[in-house]
């Protein structure tokens, strides 16, 4: 993992919001590893919940400045994205937004979105590449939708979050950070990702915006102010726009300007009579120019240009499906991470956070936080093997494993490899035995500490036989000889998407359910078929199981037919999803 000097605090910039909560010298370095858990326990509860879920921000697994660990990159926004109900919900940028197309890591298996870093002294900045973004947003109708981004500012360690955008001109993006206050911090984000995508030299934009804050009060000042009434005989409406000091007042048809202390204008629209205070205390101040906007009625400075507030549109479910799956992965991370913590047991873990960083924790509506209170840290003591006697005692039979020995691994029949001795059943032990099918990318390395966490389900016959051959193992005909590299397992994909979009349907090995499966969509539904390692499938609508398609979903009944040929053939990808991923998301970084 990359790590970064502390750069300076930026004068007049305080600590606080989503995005500065934590200082830290090693920017995108994650911090107390119980309070990580107890903020994924608490977002899983959130995301298990029915309803609205807020977008929130974490720590980052790195810093902007790098482009290391991707994977947990996108997994962590996954677990901070807003998630709504509605099927007319603000989308998300996709992580698999490429033009080619071409074999990845992304969810659906496809090539991650490209990501970019900008940047200038105050701001270091990586998300989706403006390009893509663009691309993306021309291709759907320009609508809102939301962009992954992490961000590390001076001061502060990186963190990972989500920004709203909208296309509201030909070089024109309104922006808006989310997951908490509409402070310093989070204008500086939004002025940042606004400034490079209305460039047409991104690499270079944030190097000529100079202030993001005073960027941002002057994008805010050119869309005016608006007039309220006011109850007086006199005055028909007044406004104030605090960045240039001006008060307008409306009299009649006519628009008067004048520059007051924002405490005058206070005391006039509090006053019972607003016409004496603007005769007394305005009315004798220097004048103003001010032009008031026929479209939208609002006011500005006469020296500002003006520029019609436009805002973010309402949501329209583009890549609902999508939305689906990242929730679906969303949960799985956060399940993952939170390390089986329960809502009861995050207090416990929040405890020995100091106060200022307990603030960081996303809250759950309805529940008050607990007082935070500052302790010493306390270092985590290593596993006590010795008190783990069924976990010991499989641990310490590794150590008696050899090259060819059968071990059962989650139910499947493996075979040993070769191991790495160190002191198997010590404390600390790093020992290592790797298991599978031979050479290839899909073996797997068993550990003490995965033992430890129980993240292995591992069965070793009491007296080992010499290994039958592998050949000779009870699987099914289509799995006698199965994907054994990443070149083979591209290519047998490859010519199973060609064949499926041929038909005018969708094929992805999906790496959250380790499955391959089809889809196709109309304006009424979305049919899938999820075929497991035997070659049996499950039928969905909308989401939803179901034992058989309805005879009038015509789409959905062609793509069982075409299903029913390729089943064995989507079987030996999903065989394969379920060696080459791990049951559980990496939890190291």
């Amino acid at each position: 993992m990359s790590t970064d000097t502390k750069p300076r605090q930026p004068k007049g910039i305080p600590v606080g919001g989503q995005f500065r909560e934590i200082t830290h010298p090693e920017a995108g370095v994650t911090l107390n590893a119980d309070r990580n858990r107890a903020l994924m326990a608490r977002r899983l509860e959130q995301l298990k919940s029915i309803g609205f879920v807020p977008a929130t921000t974490m720590d980052a697994v790195a810093s902007p400045m790098t482009t290391e660990h991707r994977e947990e990159w996108w997994n962590r926004n996954f677990v901070a994205a807003e998630y709504a109900e509605s099927a007319k919900s603000i989308s998300q940028m996709p992580d698999d937004y490429t033009p080619q197309r071409t074999l990845g890591q992304a969810m659906s298996g496809h090539r991650r979105t490209h990501r970019m870093r900008y940047g200038n002294g105050d701001i270091q900045l990586r998300m989706p590449s403006a390009t893509a973004i663009k691309r993306y947003s021309k291709e759907h109708g320009n609508p809102t939708f939301d962009v992954p981004v992490s961000v590390a500012l001076k001061g502060g360690a990186a963190r990972q979050g989500w920004v709203r955008v909208t296309m509201t001109g030909p070089n024109s993006w309104e922006t808006t950070a989310l997951g908490g206050p509409d402070d310093d911090a989070s204008a500086q984000v939004s002025e940042a990702v606004a400034a490079v995508l209305e460039s047409r030299r991104p690499m270079t934009a944030l190097a000529k915006v100079g202030d993001l804050l005073e960027a941002r009060k002057a994008r805010r000042a050119a869309e005016g102010v608006e007039l309220t009434p006011v109850a007086s005989s006199f005055l028909d409406k007044v406004g104030y726009d605090p960045a240039t000091g001006t008060m307008a007042t409306q009299i009649g048809s006519k628009l008067y300007g004048h520059r007051v202390a924002p405490e005058v204008f206070e005391r006039l629209k509090a006053s019972p009579r607003p016409g004496a205070v603007y005769n007394r205390s305005v009315k004798q101040s220097p004048g103003a120019g001010v032009e008031r906007c026929e479209q939208c009625g609002r006011f500005t400075a006469a020296a500002l240009a003006h520029k019609c507030p436009t805002g973010h549109k309402p949501g329209t479910g583009i890549d609902h499906d999508y939305t689906e799956r990242a929730k679906q992965r969303a949960e799985y991370v956060a399940a993952a991470r939170s390390g089986n913590l329960t809502a009861l047991a995050q207090h416990a873990a929040t405890s020995d956070v100091p106060a200022r960083a307990s603030t960081q924790a996303p809250e759950t509506r309805g529940l008050k936080k607990p007082p935070a209170r500052r302790v010493e840290p306390r270092e985590e003591p290593l596993p006590d093997y010795s008190k783990l006697r069924g976990v010991r005692k499989r641990v310490v039979q590794l150590a008696t494993l050899n090259a060819g020995d059968r071990v059962m691994i989650d139910g499947e029949e493996m075979f040993v490899q070769g191991r790495v001795p160190r002191t198997f059943g010590q404390d600390g032990d790093t020992s290592k035995v790797t298991v599978g099918f031979g050479e290839g990318k899909f073996n797997r390395q068993l550990t003490a500490a995965a033992l430890m966490a129980k993240e292995i389900d591992l069965k070793i016959p009491e007296h080992q036989a010499t290994p039958a051959p592998r050949q000779q193992a009870a699987r099914p005909a289509h799995l006698a000889q199965p994907i054994m590299s990443a070149e083979a397992y591209q290519s047998e994909l490859s010519a199973l998407k060609v064949a499926s979009q041929d038909k005018g349907f969708d094929l992805i090995a999906n790496g959250v359910e380790r499955v391959c499966e089809v889809s196709c969509s109309t304006r009424t539904y979305t049919a899938r078929i999820a075929v497991e390692p035997d070659g049996s499938y499950q039928r969905f609508i909308n989401g939803e199981p179901v034992q058989e398609f309805p005879g009038a979903n015509v789409s959905a009944l062609r793509m069982e037919h075409w299903t029913a040929g390729q089943a064995l053939a989507m079987a030996r990808i999903t065989d394969a999803e379920r060696r080459r991923r791990t049951r559980l998301v990496p939890a190291s970084v």
